[in-house]
């Protein structure tokens, strides 16, 4: 018996039609408008660490991403070497206990406040056309 949908993941894994920045696209099981390969690149500053990395996502026609991620850190070095290749349309569907770049975050052992996982799948966001570009920002004090 099938069972209702009971939340965004559940109804955005349907073949209902995505809306982003006025465009109405669908995913790889229904039609989507031609899509033009396109780069995003992001440059992340983590912190304390001062392993500042640069991220780039290229988008092809399938919305499938290429990711490279360029880091002076040994953990971050081993996350880019297992999410080379990510479907924009299932990255971004899937709750983050699922995302193949959080699980990939988790066997790399990467610490759990680095956000070089986050910019990532912002990367892909942007790269396929699935978010605007903006910048993310923390501040933190010690008040």
């Amino acid at each position: 018996m099938a069972r209702e949908p009971n939340s965004w993941y559940d109804s955005a894994r349907t073949s209902h039609p995505i809306s982003v920045a006025g465009k109405t696209i669908r995913g790889p099981s229904g039609p989507t408008q031609h899509k033009e390969v396109s780069m995003t690149t992001v440059i992340v500053s983590p912190g304390i660490c001062g392993f500042t990395s640069t991220i780039t996502a290229t988008v092809d026609e399938m919305y499938n991403v290429a990711i490279t991620v360029d880091s002076p850190c040994p953990k971050i070095q081993e996350l880019a070497g297992q999410i080379t290749q990510i479907s924009a349309f299932d990255e971004i569907r899937k709750p983050i206990t699922d995302s193949a770049v959080y699980q990939a975050a988790a066997a790399s052992k990467c610490h759990t406040a680095c956000p070089i996982p986050s910019a990532v799948i912002k990367a892909i966001e942007v790269a396929a056309g699935l978010a605007l570009p903006k910048d993310v920002s923390f501040t933190i004090s010690n008040d």
